[in-house]
This record gives structure tokens, C-alpha cells and sequence, in this order.
């Protein structure tokens, strides 16, 4: 299934499961998915695209895992497109993200952050669209749960411990640089994993119930950033490579390529988890 991926010119076009091990099973599902998915969704271009136009086409790209009809297309865009709709969601947005910062804990925005989940995954599309709108603050530092056979190392533990807090993330622009189908898809039934990346900062989206009439998408209100390191370009194949050793599978090898591959030859540094709260700029 590694064919599933969606390209566009040097950008790939082809959520979040909980953050915990799945087991990579049922098969005849994922035969069944075949059947249903194009199998060839390849879209290259072989001149240079506007990035105002590839950005759509990743969107539209979501829109169409999500919606199998051009009638639920068409009413979904014109949802989106509604100036009543725009306006709530705005006001909504501003009123959450002014609730986040008001905890003063840790666990208070752990727990506050999935109201957060709730309503970004609602309102996915908007978010996506307006996401310079939006600024990056510091939640925490991106570690994936222990499994049976491994986990993080108690060193890179203590030693982010000892690190300053990543800058706030100000985007000028709404445009996103890369969209693309993690390759643990091929083994997770009845469910598809992108993803999206934005200069050094990347959103791991799911979509779940592919093959039934209603999917769904699930994502983190926060994306795994590496604007501590050193790296200019960061490659969602590592990434994606990684959390499906270490996040799907929970194998040793894949803490260790995490820590010693990842953040230190590859010079990505520690990933931290920045979650994205309304400020408009020039507001």
C-alpha cells in the first residue's frame, strides 16, 4: 500500500490515534480498504504551484478522505464558506484559547486541552485554512508512551529536564509545505495517517472509518516541532519511520533512533509539543 501516497511536485499530498499501541492486525479489513481507495492518487506537477494552490489541494485532499460525495462536499465548503459560521467559529476559538492560557498547571491544561481536541477537530478545516491566525505555544516536550519492550531513556528525560522552553511560533502566512500518508497506514485497519508539516512543525492527522460512510479525522490540538534544532528541513519519511516503530509498535529500536538518530545526528533536536491558541495578528 506504500503506493497510497499522494504527491505534489517535490510535495507529497497523499488523527490522531491515541497516543498509545495499537496492534497491527485485521488484515481483510485493509483488503476491503483497497477495493474502495484509488489506487493510484499520485498528483505531480511538473511546474512550479502557487503556494496558495498547493495548500488547497491538501486541504481538498482531507476534504475528499472525508467526504465521498460531491453532494457532502458541496455542503461542506459551503459550511466553511458561511460569514455566520466564520464568525462563531472565530469567537469560539479566541474564547478557548483565552480559557488555556487562564490554567496555571500543567495538569490543568492536560485537562483542559481535550476540550480543545473536541472543538479543533470540529472545526479542523477552519483551523487548518487560518493557522497564521493562530500562535504556537510551549505545552510540553513530545515523548511517546512506554511500551513492554522499550521506551525513552532516562537520560533524554533528564536532560530535557535542564532545556529552555522553545519561542512562541508566529506564522506569516497560512500556507503548509507538505502533506503526506505515514507508511504504519498500511497496517492499521480501517484507518489512514497523514502527515502535514509546516516549515518545522508537523500535525499527525488521522482518519478513522475509511471504509465506512462517515470517517472521521482526530488530531492533537498541538503539532510535534523541532524549532530547537539545528535542522532546516525536517523529513516527515523519518518521522513518520519513527513513531511507527516506537508509537505504533512500542519496539526498543524505535526509542533509540528517536533519540540518537532523530534529535542528535540528524541534528532535529527535541521535538516539543506546541499547541496552537487564537491571536490574531494585526487583530
Amino acid at each position: 500500500m506504500k503506493n497510497k501516497k499522494i504527491l505534489l511536485s517535490l510535495v507529497s499530498i497523499t488523527t490522531l490515534l491515541p497516543f498509545g499501541l495499537v496492534a497491527c492486525q485485521n488484515y481483510q479489513q485493509n483488503d476491503k480498504l483497497k477495493e474502495i481507495v484509488p489506487k493510484n492518487r499520485d498528483i505531480i506537477f511538473n511546474s512550479p504551484v502557487p503556494e496558495a494552490e498547493k495548500t488547497e489541494k491538501m486541504l481538498d485532499s482531507l476534504v475528499n478522505q472525508l467526504y465521498k460525495t460531491e453532494a457532502k462536499r458541496t455542503e461542506f465548503y459551503n459550511l466553511q464558506n458561511s460569514e455566520e459560521y466564520k464568525t462563531k467559529t472565530k469567537a469560539e476559538f479566541k474564547k478557548l484559547s483565552s480559557e488555556y492560557l487562564a490554567q496555571d498547571t500543567l495538569e490543568k491544561k492536560r485537562a483542559f486541552l481535550e476540550k480543545l481536541k473536541t472543538f479543533y477537530n470540529k472545526n479542523w478545516y477552519f483551523f487548518l485554512k487560518n493557522i497564521d491566525k493562530f500562535t504556537g505555544e510551549f505545552y510540553d516536550w513530545l515523548l511517546f508512551p512506554n511500551s513492554k519492550e522499550g521506551g525513552h531513556s532516562q537520560e533524554y528525560k533528564e536532560t530535557l529536564k535542564t532545556l529552555e522552553k522553545p519561542k512562541k511560533i508566529v506564522f506569516s502566512n497560512p500556507y503548509f509545505d507538505e502533506l503526506k500518508e505515514g507508511d504504519e497506514s498500511a497496517e492499521l485497519p480501517n484507518t489512514t495517517i497523514f502527515y502535514l508539516k509546516k516549515q518545522k512543525n508537523i500535525f499527525r492527522i488521522i482518519i478513522s472509518d475509511i471504509i465506512e460512510e462517515n470517517p472521521y479525522i482526530e488530531f492533537e490540538p498541538y503539532s510535534w516541532s523541532f524549532n530547537s534544532g539545528e535542522a532546516q528541513n525536517i523529513s516527515i519519511n523519518l518521522v513518520s519511520d519513527i513513531a511507527h516503530s516506537a508509537l505504533v509498535h512500542g519496539f526498543a529500536e524505535g526509542f533509540v533512533s528517536f533519540e540518537k538518530d532523530m534529535v542528535e545526528k540528524q541534528k532535529y533536536g527535541p521535538p516539543s509539543e506546541m499547541v496552537y491558541l487564537w491571536e490574531e495578528k494585526n487583530a
